[in-house]
């Protein structure tokens, strides 16, 4: 994960120094790998401030979609991000840590961006106190937007989070439908307290007494529910293939490109999947963490293993070992799921858009608890 990190002193740049050191990753959510694969869990890069003025190197890090980390006094951390922040759901999490590494405050962004997840692991490796101010988490109430995070779930409306939140904090129950899934089924995943599970065709509708609450659906059918906050499912993997140097502006110039010609909806897309020997990739690690997505690879021979048909090319498997990387990627990772946008290649990089299988969807599993 890449981090930017300011300080103000020679005591905050050696602190800096010691969290370079530290593991730090925000949990995105997964789909099941039943094609093989790994899940790609990349080291602690920091990008330090130099020269740049504050303004200059805060905008570059939300421009980018990563975490800032400010050693030093909480109020320059609240100026100088205060022109950036503009909603929860694209904020980047912002961290406060003092120059004696005693204290790790999250201040932006800590359920939908993972500052409060960071905060932890930062303080687990600093021997620090973390100090969480969310309100969920000081009560010890379910975060509906942190089980979205940790699932895979895209977040319609904010607003919804808000409505929710309030209703369990006051102690009272909520309702939560899941598309597909018969109340015992879902009551049988351990749902936390408060939470009563409803059926979603009926569960949803006025009528009930616990709604409005929490409904989760595919995009298709989020109309068909008058739950407050709806959780809509991410159907599709993104297989890409890049020359090596290929930067996550270049790439996602090209995917926002197809995004508007139709091709692709990128907040629908679940994973991001390549070859192995793209697992160290920069531009694809922080693609992967720009889009808040997780990156799986997976070893030529897998990835030749699927049947099906796939545009071939001779250069690529001399090179790689594989005759396509991006369509057999996406294939892969969608548990053998067809493929629906095949090799588009741009700007050095190739992508393919494919469903996940019917089998890879039966096998998601819904994580109520931390």
């Amino acid at each position: 994960m890449k981090i930017y990190a300011a300080a103000f002193s020679d005591r905050g740049r050696n602190l800096i120094n010691q969290i370079g050191t530290i593991p730090l990753s925000v949990d995105y959510g997964t789909v099941p790998l039943l094609c093989g694969g790994t899940w790609v869990k990349s080291e602690t890069t920091l990008r330090i401030r130099k020269q740049e003025t504050l303004e200059q190197w805060t905008a570059e890090a939300f421009t980018a979609g990563a975490p800032l980390l400010f050693v030093g006094a909480a109020g320059i951390a609240v100026r100088a991000v205060a022109a950036q922040a503009a909603s929860k759901r694209t904020d980047s999490p912002v961290l406060v840590v003092d120059e004696q590494g005693r204290f790790v405050i999250p201040l932006l962004s800590g359920h939908l961006g993972g500052a409060n997840e960071l905060a932890m692991q930062l303080a687990g490796g600093l021997g620090a106190m973390p100090v969480i101010t969310t309100a969920t988490d000081v009560n010890g109430v379910f975060a509906a937007d942190v089980f979205a995070r940790k699932n895979n779930l895209t977040v319609t409306d904010t607003a919804g989070i808000a409505k929710v939140s309030a209703r369990l904090l006051r102690g009272e129950k909520t309702g939560v439908a899941v598309e597909g899934m018969e109340r015992q089924v879902l009551m049988d995943c351990g749902l936390p307290e408060n939470l009563m599970p409803l059926s979603f065709d009926t569960g949803s509708g006025e009528d009930d007494p616990l709604t409005p609450g929490i409904a989760v659906c595919s995009p298709e059918n989020s109309g068909k529910t008058k739950a407050d906050l709806i959780l809509t499912t991410r159907d599709y993997v993104l297989g890409i293939g890049c020359k090596k140097g290929k930067s996550p502006e270049e790439m996602l110039e090209v995917l926002r490109q197809a995004q508007d010609k139709g091709t692709l909806r990128l907040e629908e897309v679940a994973a991001i999947a390549s070859i192995d020997v793209k697992s160290k990739e920069p531009g694809l690690l922080e693609l992967a963490q720009r889009l808040r997505r997780p990156f799986c690879v997976f070893q030529a021979k897998e990835l030749m293993a699927l049947p099906g048909s796939y545009t071939a090319s001779g250069f690529v498997e001399q090179t790689v070992g594989v005759d396509n990387v991006c369509e057999r990627a996406a294939a892969a990772a969608a548990g053998g799921g067809t493929i629906l946008v095949p090799k588009t290649a741009g700007d050095g990089m190739t992508f393919a858009l494919a469903r996940l299988s019917e089998e890879c969807k039966k096998k998601r599993r819904l994580k109520f608890h931390e």
